[in-house]
């Protein structure tokens, strides 16, 4: 079983950031989940989900899942690797 700390904005209906950690670490988890609530938005969930897997957790959480949460966040991403213009 892993541990997953899931952001999730409620307002924009998209996935945020996802997390992965083992079991052993689980104090680093809810300290990343602490920290990660402290700077979020009133519409901002943040939560620590236990599965086997990401695609068991993508199966039984399908709603932080949905093609236009995962769009955001590859597309997010994505903007992060790409150099910045300015």
């Amino acid at each position: 079983m892993s541990l997953f700390v899931v952001v999730y904005d409620r307002e924009a209906g998209r996935l945020v950031d996802l997390r992965q950690f083992s079991p052993s670490r689980g104090e680093a988890a809810m300290k990343a989940r602490l920290e990660l609530e402290l700077g979020a938005s009133p519409s901002t969930e943040v939560v620590i989900l236990e599965a086997a897997s990401e695609g068991q957790l993508r199966s039984t959480h399908a709603r932080y899942f949905g093609d236009e949460a995962v769009d955001a966040l590859a597309s997010e991403a994505k903007s992060r690797l790409l150099p910045q213009r300015v």
